[in-house]
């Protein structure tokens, strides 16, 4: 298991708008990305990154946003992003988002629920070693 916190140590922190964070955790065929504070047009590229990442070594990716503070359209679109291209490479990812009630309103509002795999136990099975699973 490997975790990661930053998507290019070279960037160095002035790379990390204050307040984001994006910490990888590689587990048996998953990987597990963790988004904390407000991911926004400003911090969405580094989200991108990490998720690149992950996805580029794992099939299955659980994306955990339930310590995102503030998400906009921009951080929307790099998770719609994200769930298209596992799809089209037959992997999957699982977004948790229990706790972080701006994630949920935004996916509510644009209909993203249903178009992602939303799974609030995710994080909690991820944890434990279980890999991704639709609950």
């Amino acid at each position: 298991m490997s975790e990661r916190r930053q998507p290019s140590q070279d960037r160095g922190p002035a790379a990390w708008p204050s307040g984001f964070s994006a910490t990888r955790t590689d587990v048996p065929e998953a990987a597990r990305v963790v988004l904390r504070g407000a991911l926004d047009l400003a911090t969405a590229p580094l989200a991108e990154y990490e998720l690149r990442q992950a996805q580029a070594d794992a099939r299955h990716v659980l994306l955990d946003l339930s310590g995102l503070t503030f998400i906009d359209a921009a951080g929307l679109r790099v998770v719609l992003a994200a769930d298209r291209r596992a799809r089209a490479a037959g992997g999957r990812l699982v977004v948790a988002c229990n706790g972080s009630p701006c994630v949920r309103r935004l996916f509510d509002l644009t209909g993203a629920r249903a178009q992602l795999e939303l799974s609030d136990a995710a994080a909690a099975a991820e944890q434990k070693g279980a890999g991704p699973h639709r609950t």
